[in-house]
């Protein structure tokens, strides 16, 4: 014979199990920061000032992070990207490169201080005041990570 709390069980178990994959699931959308093209509406203003800037790119993909625009696209061959701020001044920009053109103090202060680290890959970015930074993508088995460097190899900072 069932009593009370079996009943009780039978009804909410079920119910409970439903509930909590809804919830990990909206968790787990809620927590993307990145938002991809298909999700976001790209401000006019940011789109126009893209196809002024690079006429030549026929296709390119969008992000939103925070209040700025990545689109992401090839140019001449190389992968690249262009940020923007929701007004759509151009704020950088951004161009993979060979990572042999990584300068010698970049790839010996890599070797250094991450030695069972491989360069994956190598960008220059341009920023707005026309200032030049580099980019390495590092990675070994456990993590992936870039360091940034100034046009002269300092290196500033390590993004996740």
């Amino acid at each position: 014979m069932l009593n009370k709390f079996h009943l009780l069980a039978l009804t909410y178990i079920p119910n409970l199990k439903y509930m909590l994959i809804i919830l990990t699931i909206m968790i787990a959308v809620g927590c993307n920061n990145k938002q991809k093209s298909n999700q976001i509406v790209v401000p006019k203003e940011v789109l126009s000032a893209f196809k002024a800037k690079f006429s030549e790119v026929k296709s390119e993909k969008w992000e939103k992070e925070a209040d700025k625009f990545e689109a992401e696209f090839k140019l001449n061959g190389k992968e690249s990207s262009a940020t923007f701020d929701v007004r759509g001044d151009l704020l950088e920009t951004e161009q993979e490169i060979p990572k042999s053109e990584l300068s010698k103090v970049i790839t010996d202060y890599i070797s250094t201080n991450y030695p069972n680290y491989e360069t994956s890959e190598a960008s220059k970015i341009e920023l707005l005041d026309g200032n030049i930074r580099f980019e390495a993508e590092l990675k070994n088995d456990k993590e992936k990570f870039d360091l940034i460097f100034d046009s002269s190899g300092k290196f500033l900072q390590k993004e996740k």
